[in-house]
């Protein structure tokens, strides 16, 4: 099982819990993701509505674009998906699809919550509410593009490679309020993959939890 134990990492925050894991991919993995990206068409980032309007929708808060690959699309995002759920003591069918970002000179994403702002499944669907994000950053050259969290004063630049693993399934989660800052030169490129609370295909779903996260949460 993927462990904290396994990497060097910073604790930002116990509650809510925010985590910058260094290394999370090797060098390997990061090129197989770019020649993936290499052969697909980037498209305007979405965002989900408010109570008024729920359905994904682009905007200018949002600025970036982004493409899709699914969990079990070929190697690498079998690879990816398995560690991610490792890491947060998931089932795999409890993740997203694994969201690949890329924000260019003058994009950014303004402060905003990846929790939904129900729990109505009637809203939201059976997949439940959003518990955790994992974003994971394939490079380091460019200047801007940190990840802010406003109402906690942290602000990280995150290495190549590294992952950002914050919750909001707790006490606390209000202050997950993050952006991503505009970009003043090159580009960055990103990968996020969410949490959900159920399963999209029904499986059994694990009722213990990664002690590393358990612990860094409770003490």
């Amino acid at each position: 099982m993927t462990s904290l134990k396994s990497f060097n990492h910073i604790l930002h925050s116990k509650s809510p819990l925010i985590v910058e894991i260094f290394d999370f991919i090797s060098d390997h993995e990061n090129q197989q993701l770019f020649e993936y990206i290499e052969t697909k068409e980037f498209k305007e980032s979405l965002v989900v509505g408010d109570e008024g309007d729920p359905a994904e929708h682009t905007n200018n808060e949002r600025t970036s674009s982004s493409i899709y690959m699914n969990s079990f699309e070929n190697n690498i995002s079998e690879i990816l998906s398995s560690r991610i759920a490792d890491l947060n003591n998931a089932h795999v069918y409890q993740l997203s699809c694994l969201q690949m970002i890329r924000y260019e000179k003058g994009e950014k994403f303004t402060p905003h919550y990846d929790k939904f702002f129900t729990d109505d499944v009637s809203i939201i669907g059976n997949r439940g509410q959003r518990l955790a994000s994992n974003l994971l950053y394939l490079n380091e050259d460019y200047i801007g593009g940190r990840l802010s969290f406003p109402k906690l004063d942290i602000s990280i630049k995150p290495k190549k490679n590294s992952l950002v693993l914050f919750k909001y399934d707790g006490d606390g989660w209000e202050d997950t309020l993050h952006s991503s800052g505009r970009i003043i030169k090159g580009s960055k490129y990103a990968m996020l993959c969410l949490l959900y609370e159920a399963s999209h295909e029904g499986k059994e779903l694990p009722t213990t939890f990664n002690p590393d996260i358990e612990i860094l949460t409770l003490t």
